[in-house]
């Protein structure tokens, strides 16, 4: 039996995000299967080659996005790691605010912004 050698415990997830190079120009479209305090798990539609540090935006806004890191990448498996780990009390938009946006399209505030390339 392999031994998980992570300091932080990984929890299961389907959430649609988008790989950003540095520069902000769209790598890829990519779904986090599995995420934790200092990394995920990430499945691309197709293989693609990744920057070695990119943007990964995990709201439809935009405004929730972590700077990470590539660990491995097997096909359109990839692993990365967080660079900055943020708490959650640091995190600058609520969460309840995104899960809104999801499911309504639309902010709590009115207007429809998106993240250019995000599905619902």
């Amino acid at each position: 039996m392999t031994r998980d050698r992570r300091s932080a415990l990984r929890r299961p997830i389907r959430w649609k995000a988008l790989i950003l190079n540095p520069a902000g120009t769209l790598v890829s479209h990519c779904t986090i299967i599995d995420i934790s305090s200092t990394g995920a798990r990430l499945v691309l539609p197709e293989p693609a080659e990744l920057p070695e540090a990119f943007l990964l935006v995990l709201s439809r806004n935009g405004d929730v996005r972590r700077q990470c890191e590539l660990s491995w990448i097997k096909e359109k498996r990839v692993g990365i790691r967080f660079l900055r780990p943020q708490p959650v009390e640091e995190e600058p938009v609520s969460h309840m605010r995104d899960a809104l946006t999801r499911f309504t399209g639309q902010h709590p505030g009115g207007g429809d912004e998106q993240v250019p390339g995000l599905k619902p």
